[in-house]
């Protein structure tokens, strides 16, 4: 059995350089990864507009338009904060931006840790919600709320085999 982790690490290890990078004062170049996950999830980790303080983290998802329908983009602003960007860059679903000028005593949590979960929180959404709904069924007829049932099941199954592949 192939365990998978939440996060990427990849994400992650340039992050965590990048910022070290910045704190040691060392010249900071411009950056662009692209890279693919083990499910065909797309990353790009970039410079914006060649501002070398700056580090975007954007993401492409298959289904994130369904995700949406059902929260992401909520709770990633819960979740990122002034991080989330209502822009994407361009061909990528959602993209957050951290500013190396103002770096946190907490980084490795806030942002090395927070943004290699970034495939993580997308999906999450859809989890949270249904688990919410299940919970309200408690106090709900039978015929009440049915094609809510049906649609958050089957984003979950799509996330489910998503991951799985």
């Amino acid at each position: 059995m192939i365990l998978l982790e939440v996060n990427n690490r990849i994400v992650e290890e340039t992050l965590r350089l990048r910022i070290k990078n910045a704190l040691a004062g060392v010249k900071l170049e411009p950056l662009n990864i692209n890279l693919a996950d083990f499910d065909g999830v797309l990353y790009r980790i970039s410079t914006p507009n060649n501002e070398k303080t700056k580090v975007a983290i954007s993401i492409s998802l298959k289904f994130y338009k369904e995700l949406q329908s059902h929260g992401a983009d909520e709770l990633l602003r819960k979740i990122y904060g002034d991080l989330f960007m209502d822009e994407t860059e361009e061909g990528f679903d959602v993209t957050v931006q951290i500013d190396l000028t103002n770096i946190p005593d907490d980084w490795e949590e806030k942002w090395v840790q927070e943004l290699g979960r970034l495939k993580r929180n997308c999906f999450a959404s859809v989890f949270l919600r249904y688990f919410d709904f299940q919970e309200g069924l408690e106090n709900e007829t039978v015929t009440e709320g049915a094609d809510q049932r049906v649609s958050l099941v089957t984003l979950h199954i799509k996330c489910c085999i998503s991951l799985n592949n």
